[in-house]
């Protein structure tokens, strides 16, 4: 009787560590097979629908560090501290875009004197082309509206389909600036504002909330109906590019204007 109790009890110790290991190996399954679920998740969509082995790395490797599309209101406070310390910088800003573009309008590239990179970090050819027009308004003070464009087979190069087309202004804030921290500082409060870049006819930004006007661009400055377009993008998320005459009358040419609407924060 004791012989088969302790039989008894081998087995069923024997049948407990058999279960045991089962337990480990379909929890090992399951982290392995989530693993490989999250994994082909965070691959780009882009990557994902492309033929072939090395077809798929040189996506991967366009889309390396990347990171998220700022826009100026994400970055306010951090370019605030910036000027108020005393550092000078210029803002690369993404105006319009066609194709496979993954910079959306509104995008902005910051470089500082002290060679620091703040918004995105360029990681492919059309970024680094942003970067240096942001370089070049810092080091010469003129303000910039470039055409980017990559071609369809040297966008296919990089896993993207179609030829890419981005206008990119820049421009170099002087450290110190008074007006152009107190748009930052009520970019930063999270109250509903429209961001304007004069493109064309003159220079400089504003921004327009629900009762101010913050900066204006340089002479012939913002003709009124302007500021009763930005306005009327309040509270909503928008960016458009008009053109307007110095009396006000749209038709197609003089003065040229980019508004981005922040929605309240």
């Amino acid at each position: 009787m004791r012989t088969y109790v302790g039989a008894a009890a081998q087995d069923s110790g024997r049948l407990a560590a058999d279960r045991a290991w089962v337990r480990w190996g379909m929890a090992a399954a399951v982290t392995g097979m989530l693993a490989w679920v999250i994994a082909v998740a965070l691959i780009p969509p882009d990557a994902k629908l492309a033929n072939g082995e090395q077809h798929l790395v040189q996506v991967l490797r366009a889309h390396t560090g990347q990171g998220y599309a700022a826009a100026l209101q994400d970055v306010a406070l951090q370019l605030r501290l910036l000027l108020s310390r005393g550092t000078s910088l210029a803002i690369a800003t993404v105006v319009s875009t066609s194709g496979a573009a993954v910079r959306p309008p509104g995008t902005v590239l910051v470089i500082t004197d002290a060679g620091e990179i703040i918004g995105f970090n360029p990681a492919g050819p059309l970024d680094q082309a942003i970067r240096d027009l942001a370089a070049g308004a810092l080091a010469t003070g003129q303000e910039r509206l470039e055409h980017l464009q990559i071609e369809e087979d040297a966008a296919a190069y990089i896993g993207l389909s179609g030829e890419i087309n981005l206008d990119v202004h820049a421009m170099r804030v002087r450290a110190g600036d008074p007006t152009f921290a107190s748009m930052l500082r009520y970019l930063d409060s999270g109250a509903p504002a429209v961001l304007i870049i004069a493109t064309r006819g003159t220079t400089g930004y504003a921004v327009v909330g629900a009762d101010r006007v913050i900066g204006q661009p340089d002479r012939p400055g913002l003709p009124p109906p302007v500021i009763e377009d930005a306005r009327s993008m309040l509270g909503r998320r928008h960016t458009v590019s008009r053109t307007y005459r110095p009396t006000g009358e749209e038709d197609g040419k003089n003065i040229r204007v980019w508004m981005g609407s922040y929605p309240q924060a």
